[in-house]
């Protein structure tokens, strides 16, 4: 496979086979690292170790991987800026709690993927961009004209495109990258869109 890297600011090209890396400390298992067993917290998310593939010894570094990430990051970001303004505009306590814990998650995800773009030598990115200005418009005007239903199901349609877009651009990232989104960030996007499938059965 041909892929492309950087070197101090210089785009290289290198044939290289894709590998299945390995994540120490991910959903509660056991994982080996370094001939030694870890066992995660209770967040997934947390303490991450990598013995990365991605970043040889002559530093080279695989450019479309941090690009892919820093756009799962900027759709996190917006994840996050979405369900802020869906909990202050809902007036049921107990809707807006399920949706903090939804919010936890998002931010968590932007924190390991940020932790992650500046690992592989990326800048991680602030802010949202325009996906996330447009998301905002969308979940405002639901939350203006059709009540906390059609605010439920705003955040559900986005649940869904960054649920797709996890699953559709999985295979652009480096080895490591792959492990982390595949067994820590996909399953917490797959419970956030089940919560969000539950609240709007329950909500009238």
């Amino acid at each position: 496979m041909v892929e492309r890297f950087r070197k101090k600011g210089t785009t290289y090209c290198q044939h290289r086979d894709r590998k299945r890396g390995t994540v120490a400390g991910l959903g509660g298992k056991k994982r080996r690292t370094n001939g030694s067993q870890k066992t995660s917290q209770e967040n997934p998310m947390e303490q991450l170790a990598f013995t990365d593939e991605s970043v040889g010894l002559d530093g080279l570094i695989d450019d479309d991987s941090i690009e892919q990430l820093k756009s799962f990051c900027r759709g996190e970001i917006a994840a996050v800026e979405t369900y802020r303004q869906a909990i202050a505009a809902t007036n049921e306590e107990w809707v807006a709690q399920e949706l903090q814990r939804n919010l936890a998650s998002h931010e968590a995800r932007v924190t390991v993927l940020r932790r992650r773009i500046e690992e592989l030598g990326g800048d991680a990115p602030e802010s949202s961009g325009p996906w996330g200005a447009f998301a905002k418009v969308v979940e405002g005007t639901a939350v203006a004209l059709g009540g906390p239903k059609a605010a439920l199901s705003a955040l559900a349609e986005g649940e869904d495109h960054g649920l797709n877009d996890y699953r559709n651009d999985l295979e652009e990232l480096d080895s490591e990258s792959h492990v982390l989104v595949r067994d820590v960030i996909l399953p917490q996007q797959v419970s956030t869109l089940r919560t969000l499938a539950d609240l709007k059965r329950l909500v009238a």
